[in-house]
């Protein structure tokens, strides 16, 4: 079974998430999400975008 693990990258105009496993030490992905800040340029805290990114899933 793949011990699946998730990244994130937080910018002032996207938020990136890519889920992915490691096999014979190869990051292998197996998904991606882009989305764009639904009101422009960030100007939120972290936190806050990141509970939005989560609501995708």
């Amino acid at each position: 079974m793949e011990d699946l693990k998730f990244a994130i990258d937080i910018g002032t105009r996207t938020v990136i998430g890519v889920a992915y496993y490691v096999e014979d030490g190869k990051r292998i992905i197996k998904d991606i999400e882009i989305e764009e800040h639904k009101k422009g340029p960030c100007l939120m805290d972290k936190s806050t975008i990141l509970q939005q990114f989560l609501k995708l899933f």
